[in-house]
């Protein structure tokens, strides 16, 4: 367990403040083909850390292999916000970063679900 607690600190994890959950399949998806994913998650990560995000922000993006909505992809789910948006392309996630991000509001024509409780 120590290395486990040493690796996290190391992540970063004690300051997180909004987890980043996109999905990114290996295979075909009906939302979106595997290279959109793979393309939009690599951006993701990029304008992070060019804009020095994760740590000035406590952003921490997470590939996960789906999120199961399979419609209107990449899907990127925001916690704790409880915040899922769809159509994660670049210029999507640049509002995301910019609007949701950076100004703390949430870009309601992206928006494909909230979470009614979301733990905090």
């Amino acid at each position: 367990m120590d290395k486990a607690r040493q690796k996290a600190k190391k992540l970063g994890v004690p300051q997180i403040r909004l987890h980043l959950f996109m999905c990114v399949g290996k295979k075909e998806a009906e939302c979106c083909s595997a290279s959109a994913m793979t393309q939009a998650y690599k951006y993701l990560r990029k304008r992070l850390k060019e804009l020095k995000l994760r740590k000035s922000h406590g952003l921490f993006p997470t590939a996960t292999a789906c999120l199961d909505v399979c419609k209107g992809g990449p899907i990127l789910a925001v916690y704790p916000d409880g915040i899922w948006y769809g159509g994660c392309d670049p210029d999507a996630l640049d509002r995301i970063i910019q609007e949701h991000f950076i100004d703390g509001n949430v870009v309601e024509d992206l928006v494909i679900a909230r979470c009614d409780v979301v733990a905090g």
